[in-house]
């Protein structure tokens, strides 16, 4: 069955579903409706702007949700109708653009519990600044924008038995895909990850549980070289509540890492196997806590070893939190990584901040330090208004291959927001993203924008 029927199917399941259990629980209808309308002058992020672009689109998501004392099921869809006028007729995109179905369930009974998750989601990547990396998304680095569309497909299953039994299990399954579709990154490829796990719980006392596991990971990507990677972790753990303000977590697991890939001088076999762990101790603190952390992960062609110290403080008019730690990527080298976040409330606004460094490698063995910066502020100037400022900015630089260089952007925000009505809302403001390639090519974009919107949710 293709991705959209499964994605149908599961739709369908939990309009039935909801129609059979609306008699026993209620029934909610949620949706949302928000028309936007943006001007902008480099819309793809490009080096050599093909002129301005026009959009007005209107967004639109319809859900069910029905709940009982043992059952949930939640099922949304939706969409944007879109207009666009641009200079390169070729990159309009009217129509119905961007559909999306989600649905859950969730059921509990005196000692089991089951949730099942499905969603279909397409994305313009047009709209997405590429940057980063990681697994389960866009990974190429040296794109910073591009045409095309990303389809995504996600089904996850859950079954627990035993529930606050002193003896459980766990049994999961996750899987997603991604298909790309008139992209301009031949770096972008099709690929699928599937993911399984068993973990036993046994329950010592009141302040220690011990588990066992075994998990596996099946990566597959339509690229060049038709990587195939398994991964396979099997491991023991302990959570201890030593006292009542310090608390301990870890878990230890052998892993192997078996990776195929096939060039023209033939296929190669790669291979790495060692001993993961990942370890915790929290201390909680008056105004707080301490948490020391230590994590060594197997990977195709390296190891990742971290550790950190943090942090977190708790006062009546701010928060603020920090890790601080030490980096290693076998055969690279050693890193200094660490986060910062901090908010505060003024008489009549709330200022954010976040600051992070850290160590990625991505589906495609690609290693990288990823450093990113968030600030935003929001100034209440009456009951029904106020401004928002914000600025994002993130960093990557490449470390294997040597030859990836270093990738930055970033984007700079102001809107006026107002309350129309006890249910609509408006938004009126300005966007300016920039972004500079591997290459040293640099881009820019100014957009103004307006938007006006409503959510709901009723009981037919």
């Amino acid at each position: 069955m293709s991705a959209a029927g499964r994605a149908a199917l599961a739709a369908l399941l939990g309009i039935a579903a909801s129609a059979s259990l609306a008699q026993d629980g209620g029934l909610r209808v949620t949706g949302s409706l928000e028309t936007t309308l943006e001007v902008d002058d480099n819309p793809d992020l490009e080096p050599d702007s093909p002129g301005t672009e026009t959009t007005l689109s209107t967004a639109v998501a319809v859900g069910l949700v029905t709940e009982t004392a043992t059952t949930r099921i939640a099922f949304e869809a939706g969409g944007v109708l879109q207009a666009q006028n641009s200079a390169d007729e070729l990159s309009e995109r009217n129509g119905f653009v961007d559909p999306f179905l989600n649905f859950e369930f969730d059921a509990e009974g005196p000692l089991t519990a089951l949730s099942l998750g499905a969603s279909l989601a397409t994305t313009d990547l047009s709209d997405v600044v590429l940057l980063g990396g990681g697994d389960g998304g866009v990974v190429d680095d040296d794109l910073l924008a591009s045409g095309g569309e990303l389809e995504e497909t996600e089904y996850n299953f859950l079954f627990v038995l035993g529930v606050d039994e002193p003896l459980s299990a766990e049994f999961s399954y996750d899987h997603i895909s991604s298909e790309y579709s008139d992209d301009a990154d031949p770096d972008l490829s099709d690929s699928t990850t599937e993911s399984y796990s068993v973990v036993g719980f046994g329950r010592l006392s009141s302040v220690a549980t011990v588990r066992a596991f075994y998990a596996e990971t099946n990566y597959d990507a339509d690229n060049d070289e038709q990587t195939e990677r398994v991964t396979h972790r099997t491991g023991i753990g302990l959570a201890y509540e030593i006292s009542p303000i310090l608390r301990f977590d870890g878990e230890i697991a052998a892993t192997e890492v078996r990776e195929s890939e096939v060039f023209p001088s033939g296929p190669v076999n790669l291979e790495n196997s060692g001993l993961g762990f990942d370890l915790s101790l929290v201390r909680d603190m008056p105004n707080g806590a301490y948490t020391l952390a230590a994590t060594h992960t197997i990977l195709t062609e390296t190891e990742l070893t971290e550790a950190t110290l943090g942090r977190a403080y708790e006062f009546a008019r701010f928060d603020l939190s920090y890790t601080l730690g030490w980096g290693h990527l076998d055969g690279t080298g050693d890193f200094v990584i660490g986060s910062l976040e901090y908010s505060r409330e003024f008489p009549n606004g709330l200022l954010t901040a976040s600051m992070e460094r850290g160590l990625d490698v991505d589906s495609e063995n690609e290693q990288r330090v990823v450093t990113d910066l968030g600030i935003e502020y929001e100034h209440v100037l009456t009951r029904v208004s106020s401004l928002t400022f914000g600025f994002d900015y993130t960093r990557s630089e490449v470390l294997r291959p040597v030859t990836g260089g270093t990738s930055t952007g970033g984007e700079f925000s102001v809107f006026y927001n107002r309350d129309l009505t006890e249910d609509w809302d408006w938004q009126i403001g300005y966007r300016g993203r920039f972004s500079e390639d591997s290459s040293g090519e640099t881009a820019h974009s100014n957009a103004i924008l307006t938007t006006i919107g409503r959510s709901f949710s009723i009981r037919p």
